[in-house]
């Protein structure tokens, strides 16, 4: 039989592949604004390439979150390494993140992002620091490490059983 000797065409990636499932997290944000306690939800991206936590500017100025300026910008970069627009120039005070039972106190970098339905990104930093399981099946996190144990997860959890009557 004929065999071609000729090397077989290698496939050339144009770009990288197009991503079809992410994670979106959603949280619970609260902050102090003129000595009153506020809260709004927010849908996280988990966007590991993100150098920075990042919340959307237009978010913030709907939910009032009070800001601070950099003395020295700072600019957040992407998964490609490209700048954000409008990012490193402003953060936000300290605010409490609530992921269910975990809560973190956090600050996060503000920046210009498209309107869409994901109001920011949590980073590599966070995930590095958190270290959660990822379930991508799923869909969902849990928190393992022992320092999210002892500081960010809830000490006293509320069971509540149900009959079958209220059922």
């Amino acid at each position: 039989m004929f065999r071609d000797k000729r090397p077989q065409k290698r496939l050339r990636l144009t770009g990288p592949p197009p991503h079809t499932r992410s994670i979106q997290v959603k949280v619970r944000l609260e902050w102090t604004h003129n000595q009153e306690r506020l809260s709004s939800e927010a849908l996280l991206l988990l966007n590991t390439g993100a150098t920075g936590a990042v919340l959307s500017s237009d978010w913030v100025k709907d939910a009032q979150v009070p800001c601070l300026p950099r003395k020295d910008p700072t600019p957040i970069t992407d998964a490609s390494g490209n700048h954000i627009p409008g990012s490193g120039l402003h953060y936000t005070t300290t605010v409490d993140m609530y992921i269910g039972d975990y809560m973190n106190k956090m600050r996060f970098e503000i920046a210009d992002m498209p309107a869409g339905k994901v109001n920011g990104y949590l980073s590599m930093s966070w995930l590095k620091d958190h270290n959660p399981d990822i379930n991508w099946e799923k869909s969902s996190l849990k928190w393992r490490s022992d320092y999210c144990k002892a500081h960010c997860l809830r000490k006293e959890r509320r069971i509540e059983f149900i009959t079958e009557e209220k059922l």
